[in-house]
């Protein structure tokens, strides 16, 4: 996990051209829920217990967990956690929209990694097949509502409207 996420600090800064500086950012990766869950308690983010991860930049910190009980799903949620967490601490005082902050971040989840080497395809083998899925049968967010929508609300609704929304 440390060895990703040093090799995508780089690919984070040239994506926003700008890197946030201070202090190391610090990311916990959970392996299970119920250690997440306990982590939400403890920093009083039990909002976040619908997602896989979450990142707070004003506390310096994002974290997730292992959801889909796979080691490349567990590491690009963490991946996409790093990305907010970079984005938040580069740019402390954006109001960029929802769809804008998780799509950067689900960009980042579309990777390889062969243990030395990490590439970047930018296409999320997670969300690729739902979204096909949703435009397919027509069960996808009109324009309007995906550029108005919360991701946070999005989760909380359930698993089909915030995979459609991250897919999107």
């Amino acid at each position: 996990l440390a060895a990703i996420l040093e090799a995508a600090y780089p690919r984070y800064k040239e994506a926003f051209g700008k890197e946030p500086g201070g202090r190391k950012m610090n990311l916990y990766a959970f392996r299970t829920f119920e250690d997440y869950r306990n982590f939400c308690i403890r920093e009083k983010t039990t909002g976040s217990l619908g997602a896989h991860g979450y990142a707070v930049a004003a506390r310096n910190y994002g974290c997730g967990y292992d959801a889909l009980k796979t080691k490349e799903s567990f590491l690009s949620t963490l991946v996409h956690e790093a990305c907010h967490l970079f984005y938040g601490r580069a740019f402390p005082a954006s109001d960029a929209p929802s769809w804008f902050h998780e799509g950067m971040a689900t960009n980042f989840e579309g990777y390889s990694w062969d243990g030395a080497k990490l590439a970047f395809t930018f296409i999320s083998k997670w969300r690729l097949p739902w979204v096909k899925q949703a435009f397919r049968s027509g069960n996808y967010l009109p324009l309007a509502e995906f550029l108005n929508g919360d991701a946070n609300a999005a989760i909380n609704k359930g698993v089909q409207d915030s995979t459609i929304f991250y897919s999107q």
